[in-house]
């Protein structure tokens, strides 16, 4: 197959390896249960799944991928008047049977690594789905106020890394357009916390905090969808950054840290925690003679916690990560590995 259209970063790659992540969906679709095939339009939730795939294995591959695109331009083997035409020629002679054989041959450890990525995505999707058929009348029930939302259509796996063989935080829309959080791990602590912020809201003189509404399972759970909405006044305002302190004075009780902007929510008037992961979090024991006072001072402060401003320095500035000043787009001030001239013959990583 060649491509077509705007080929950012490594998206051209997965043309190449789209005979793995077909592969991949069709073994999908054979694990999967009558109780998953009644709640869910499984065309669209497959066609997602085999896209994001082959994205993920070009991007797995895109080094090896590079590199072979450069000999075959230096040795004069691709067709086409301009780079973009010769990486799109490459890209479609690299995506044959007679291409992947000769790209695992020289990358055998690509090949077991290509595999092993589609096994798990298999597995790991499945049980996804096995889980929201199982747990699909309570998730209604709990979170959904008991209205029907109609089919499961979309499955987003992008909004979190990958853990635990492929197994990832993933955002579940149905056909009325509400949406859930699944989360593959358990969500007693977040429960726990739950009940703790309850008990504290009827505090005399406490500000009133919120979080989300979960289901919990043995070894997975669910959450509400808290979205980002702004305050509509100066007094919704004022309460949001005090229901910021209650929060930052629990989370410093509690060893609570990398509240980063992706781990807080403002939801009008309210600050709300999604991840928990790192309750109770340990200190690491540290060398006596590289002992650190000031150090030692900001481990022991709210400063630890994440919420409050805090700069990442580099090379090329400083950006605030922190709950409380991140989330604005802004270009990373540490130097990374990029991909320059991408979708064209001359694509390097720099």
């Amino acid at each position: 197959v060649r491509p077509s259209g705007p080929l950012p970063n490594t998206a051209g790659f997965a043309v190449v390896l789209a005979p793995f992540a077909e592969l991949a969906g069709r073994r999908l679709r054979a694990r999967l249960t009558p109780a998953v095939d009644r709640s869910a339009e499984l065309d669209g939730i497959l066609r997602e799944f085999t896209a994001t795939t082959a994205a993920a294995l070009g991007g797995l591959a895109a080094r090896a991928l590079v590199l072979e695109l450069q000999v075959a331009r230096v040795e004069g083997r691709l067709a086409g008047a301009t780079p973009q035409a010769r990486f799109r020629d490459f890209v479609a002679g690299a995506g044959t049977g007679a291409g992947l054989v000769r790209l695992f041959t020289e990358y055998p450890v690509l090949a077991r690594l290509a595999g092993r990525s589609c096994v798990n995505a298999v597995a790991a999707m499945a049980e996804l789905l096995d889980r929201y058929a199982e747990d699909r009348a309570e998730l209604v029930a709990r979170l959904l106020a008991g209205r029907d939302p109609g089919p499961l259509v979309a499955v987003d796996r992008t909004a979190g890394d990958a853990h635990r063989r492929g197994r990832r935080v993933a955002v579940l829309r149905f056909a009325d357009g509400s949406r859930v959080v699944y989360k593959p791990r358990p969500l007693a602590a977040d429960r726990h916390f739950g009940e703790l912020v309850d008990w504290y809201s009827t505090r005399a003189g406490t500000p009133v905090l919120r979080t989300p509404a979960l289901l919990t399972r043995p070894g997975h759970g669910w959450s509400e969808l808290i979205e980002a909405r702004p305050c509509a006044s100066p007094a919704e305002l004022d309460r949001f950054y005090r229901r910021l302190g209650a929060l930052l004075a629990l989370a410093h009780v509690l060893d609570l840290t990398d509240l980063h902007h992706e781990n807080l929510i403002a939801c009008a008037g309210h600050p709300v925690l999604v991840d928990l992961e790192t309750l109770f979090h340990p200190p690491l024991p540290e060398d006596p003679a590289a002992d650190d006072p000031a150090g030692r001072a900001l481990d022991a402060s709210v400063q630890r916690i994440g919420l409050l401003p805090q700069l990442v320095l580099g090379d090329e500035g400083a950006l605030d990560l922190s709950g409380l000043g991140g989330g604005a787009e802004r270009r990373s001030p540490v130097e990374t590995a990029g991909w320059e001239a991408a979708g064209t013959d001359a694509m390097r990583l720099v």
